[in-house]
This record gives C-alpha cells, structure tokens and sequence, in this order.
C-alpha cells in the first residue's frame, strides 16, 4: 500500500518555528485557496472556511474511494492584505481587510479535482462559495516566521519582531504576511493558540 502524504510531516523545515524569528527557505507549492474580503472571524471569513475546507475534504475522499493516491489535509494559512499599501494593515479597518485561505495541497491531485469536488458539493446543496475554491501556487521563497502563542489579536508585536530580525539580516520585508494555524479556535482557549507568523523577504 502507498504511504500517505502528509506534507505538514515532510516539510516541517518550512514548518518548525520557534519563539524568536528565524530564515526559512520553502519550496514550491500547490494550494487549494479562496480569496474573500472582510474581518477575521466574520460571516464572510467563515463561510470562506467552511467551503474550503469542504472542497479539500471532497477532493481528499474521493481520490480515496477512487483508490488514488491518499494524503493528509494539510493546516489552514490565511494571506492578508489591505487596500492601501503604505498603511499598516492593523490601521486599516477590519471589514476592509483582504484574505487568501488556503490548504497546501499535494501536487498528485489533478486541476480539475476541486471543480468536481464543488459541483458534488453544490448538488448535495452546500453554499456556492465551494465554486471560488481553485489552486493557487506559490513560488518557493525566503520569509521570516516565528511561532506565536496566544491571541490572534496580539500578534502585532510579534509581526514587528520578524520585520526587525528580516531588516537585521540586511534584507527587506515584502509581501503579505501569512498566520498558519496549529489548532481550533473553536476548542482552543485564547491564550493558547499556536501560530505560525510568516513575512515574506524581498527576492
């Protein structure tokens, strides 16, 4: 039997972090993403979670049933953006901040899994968000990241910390930061949560 993928496990070079900021160099990857608009934790973002997640899981099972090669789901990322560059995205306001959730997905499943997957979903009545869901890939590239432990909301300091260590290096913060999550908040208490915190560096 074909060993399972479990991306998380094989990366975890790209995926370690520690307290203190660090250089990690990724790979080339293959997402599964949704892009909306709109507060963390709002209507909107959770809708555009549940419809990704219900397209992975699709693809995922159905690959399963198919007897094609199985793999792991890998953690939930969220890319945010704001519409005025040169603001800091905390002094933006919340309902107008931009995001890409994504699921790293491994490069067997085909392009045109995730449409069926949402054609599936739509019959059996679920929201059409499930059509957004499409690949989105990501150059493999240098960021700064470190692990932060507690509320998504005191996550600035820690953002400051790697965009000083990136400037230490004599380098440049560019791009959109990214927070991958480690575990539910839904079952997780505040001060709790791991995330990993990611800015990326000018290449």
């Amino acid at each position: 039997m074909t060993e399972k993928i479990d991306l998380y496990k094989s990366l975890k070079q790209e995926y370690a972090a520690p307290k203190k900021p660090r250089l990690v160099q990724t790979t080339d990857a293959l997402f599964l993403a949704i892009t909306g608009r709109g507060a963390p934790g709002g209507e909107g973002f959770q809708e555009s979670v549940a419809a990704l997640y219900a397209v992975a899981y699709t693809v995922k099972m159905t690959r399963k049933a198919d007897g094609l090669q199985d793999y792991v789901i890998c953690k939930l990322e969220t890319e945010w953006w704001g519409d005025d560059a040169e603001t800091a995205l905390t002094d933006q306001p919340r309902a107008e901040w931009n995001y890409r959730l994504q699921i790293r997905t491994p490069d067997c499943v085909d392009e045109a899994e995730p449409a069926r997957a949402a054609a599936a979903l739509i019959d059996k009545g679920k929201s059409p968000r499930v059509r957004d869901v499409v690949f989105h890939r990501v150059a493999a590239h240098q960021r700064g990241q470190l692990l932060h432990v507690g509320p998504y909301d005191a996550e600035g300091d820690a953002f400051e910390q790697i965009r000083a260590m990136i400037e230490g290096e004599g380098l440049t913060a560019a791009g959109h930061p990214r927070e991958i999550y480690l575990n539910d908040p839904r079952r997780t208490a505040p001060e709790k949560l791991k995330t990993i915190l990611c800015m990326p560096v000018a290449g």
